[in-house]
């Protein structure tokens, strides 16, 4: 795998400041292909071990369009994972299969429209949409949101609150802006 990267951002080890010896906090480990061309070529030649140390997935900037389905399968603890910058039409099935899913980045993308299926994702925290200028999604709620970031998005006041609303199950009003 001498094209792809893996990165661990910061490892604290407390040790005897919490008085647990031995004892580590660890920060994410990332996975991030380096070959933009066939940037999903070794994501099934990880083992079983590799896929279970890495927290986040980062495939920005790849021009990627789809995903399979089972990409995320044995990533058992997947919490972060970004899309950006690339050319995605809907968020790919494969993410809704990621039960420990906390953040997904799908930012700058030609997202036509939001599945229902969001609401499914259970322990997501923040979703990142900017740039998202389609019509309000259906029906769906995902009340773990607790941030929703809808930057640069050309959507009326409407539709955005409508948008905030049908994401978060809450009234604009409810949230904190900034």
């Amino acid at each position: 795998m001498t094209s792809d990267y893996y990165y661990t951002v910061g490892t604290i080890v407390f040790c005897f400041a919490l008085g647990m010896a031995g004892a580590k906090h660890t920060e994410p480990v990332v996975y991030r292909p380096k070959n933009k061309k066939d940037p999903l070529r070794n994501f099934y030649r990880l083992s079983k071990s590799q896929k279970r140390k890495i927290t986040a997935v980062d495939l920005s900037n790849m021009g990627l369009s789809e995903l399979p389905d089972d990409l995320f399968l044995g990533f058992d603890n997947l919490e972060n994972i970004l899309l950006t910058f690339s050319d995605f039409r809907e968020i790919p099935q494969a993410v809704f299969k990621v039960p420990t899913l906390k953040k997904l980045d799908i930012s700058n993308n030609l997202l036509h429209r939001i599945d229902r299926d969001i609401g499914n994702l259970t322990n997501l925290k923040t979703l990142m949409i900017g740039s998202y200028r389609r019509e309000a999604p259906d029906e769906i709620v995902c009340p773990s949101i607790t941030t929703i970031n809808l930057w640069a998005n050309t959507l009326d006041k409407d539709v955005f609150e409508v948008l905030i609303k049908k994401c978060t199950g809450k009234e604009p009003s409810e949230l904190r802006r900034f």
